[in-house]
């Protein structure tokens, strides 16, 4: 019964060859799906570093110029920043918001973003998010550990670097960094703090690495409104507040 067998699987085995090519491809698709999806499955389920529950962001925008309400400001006037700083404090003054931070190009879950490099020794790194941002950051998005979201927003005054916890891995194979050094251009910045791993969203690695700088005021007060609305407002309510 076996050589039977055996023969006809012979007699037959050039008709075969088609479907076992197709068994083989729909195994390779099938074998791709299956290993995109656990990675995705298992990338979700890692901590991205913030957390934007309760978190909302306020939009700024102009007035198109055909507006019988637009405003025409003379460019040494102060008042678009004048305007821009009323918003903000009456966010923060509101009984229901908890903190509010000022951004540019730096909050979670898209791709507006700026990139720097970092070097230590012959070690550089490109790939590097840096978020320009104000110290209530910490407290709107809760990012740690590197002490409180307090602690933090404290340290980032001070003229020196936070980073991330995977920025100091690759860099000193360690997280216990502060006091360390690294180089930005030709400047050679402090390691104040360091945070828990910073990614952009659930779903990606793009940009793993992180690097918090205290955004720039301006010296003068003089900022154009193309400037203002570029700024992110992000706010946090309390608990319990629908």
């Amino acid at each position: 019964m076996i050589i039977h067998l055996l023969k006809i699987i012979r007699a037959q085995f050039r008709s075969n060859l088609w479907i076992l090519a197709e068994l083989m491809v729909v195994f390779v698709a099938l074998w791709i799906m299956t290993d995109y999806f656990i990675t995705q499955y298992t990338l979700y389920h890692r901590p991205v570093g913030f957390e934007t529950d309760r978190v909302y962001q306020a939009v700024v925008s102009l007035r198109s110029s055909d507006s019988p309400q637009f405003i025409v400001y003379p460019e040494d006037s102060e008042e678009p920043k004048l305007n821009f700083d009323r918003i903000v404090e009456r966010i923060r003054q509101h009984p229901d918001v908890e903190a509010v931070a000022l951004s540019m190009y730096s909050l979670p879950y898209t791709h507006s973003n700026s990139m720097y490099d970092l070097r230590k020794d012959s070690v550089k790194l490109w790939n590097i998010r840096r978020y320009n941002i104000s110290p209530d950051y910490f407290r709107v998005f809760h990012i740690l550990p590197g002490g409180s979201p307090d602690e933090l927003a404290q340290r980032l005054n001070q003229s020196g670097l936070i980073i991330s916890a995977n920025l100091a891995e690759t860099f000193f194979g360690r997280t216990n960094v502060v006091g360390e050094e690294l180089i930005q251009g030709e400047d050679t910045l402090k390691i104040v703090a360091v945070t828990e791993s910073v990614r952009n969203d659930e779903y990606n690695e793009w940009l793993p690495y992180a690097w918090f700088s205290l955004i720039e005021s301006p010296r003068d007060g003089i900022v154009p409104e193309s400037t203002c609305i570029q700024m992110q407002i992000s706010f946090r309510i309390r608990p319990n507040v629908e």
